[in-house]
């Protein structure tokens, strides 16, 4: 009988099969780090996105700024006027007409609004993580808080403008303007032989003193208009510089 010998292969050393281990290891620690830098090259360029796009906002935001400023300014100092005439000059005819057009001069509503199309995305999205420049990021917090601060000191603005609405028209005949070109135009004349509805003194002094009260709110207001607006100017510069943005 033919005995057949079967061939023995021979066992491998341990140091194969830890090379075999370490090159399927590092195979999976490569592709993890290839993930790992995917994923940050991904959000680098969302977070330069916004950037872009935070850029525009401000750009929009800081001309808003500007125009409302200016008529802040403008309606700051015909309501002056309109305070030293009621107090301290007689309510002749041609007084009452100067009166009656400051006072359709000083009616117009100074509302400003925010650019908030990337704002909101950073905000509710999450997105403010992606912002790994902190400088940049604290200085879009601080203008958005600036910003906050400016819209209360609106809403009392507009708070004030109302009540003076409430009692000027126990003053004023609507009549007597002489309508502007646009609708939201101030009047741009007053017609002749006007008259108050009720020259009542004592009215006329209440209606002076919420002019008055809504004359400190328009320069406050114009005071953070100002310190908005500088804040807008430097987040457009620094992220300029930090994102090497034009």
């Amino acid at each position: 009988m033919e005995v057949h010998h079967h061939a023995h292969t021979p066992r491998k050393k341990w140091t194969h099969y830890f090379w075999e281990f370490l090159m399927l290891f590092l195979a999976v620690f490569c592709g993890f780090l290839a993930e790992l830098q995917l994923e940050h090259y991904i959000e680098h360029q969302r977070e330069k996105q916004y950037m872009k796009s935070m850029l525009q906002d401000l750009q929009t935001d800081t001309a808003t700024i500007k125009r409302v400023y200016n008529r802040a300014l403008l309606q700051s100092a015909l309501m002056d006027s309109l305070i030293e005439l009621g107090n301290y000059h007689p309510m002749n005819e041609e007084n009452i007409r100067k009166l009656y057009l400051l006072h359709g001069k000083t009616t117009r509503f100074l509302n400003i609004r925010f650019e908030d199309r990337t704002s909101s995305q950073l905000k509710n999205a999450g997105g403010m993580r992606l912002i790994r420049n902190e400088p940049v990021g604290n200085a879009i917090r601080q203008y958005w808080n600036e910003i906050e601060s400016l819209e209360r000191v609106r809403d009392r603005l507009e708070i004030a403008g109302e009540n003076i609405a409430d009692m000027s028209s126990r003053i004023f005949y609507h009549k007597a303007f002489v309508s502007g070109d646009k609708p939201l135009d101030p009047p741009k004349g007053i017609k002749q032989g006007v008259t108050f509805i009720n020259d009542d003194p004592k009215l006329l002094a209440e209606y002076i003193n919420r002019v008055g009260t809504k004359s400190v709110r328009t320069k406050i207001y114009f005071g953070d208009l100002k310190t908005t607006g500088q804040l807008a100017e430097d987040l457009i510069e620094l992220i300029k510089k930090e994102y090497h943005l034009k």
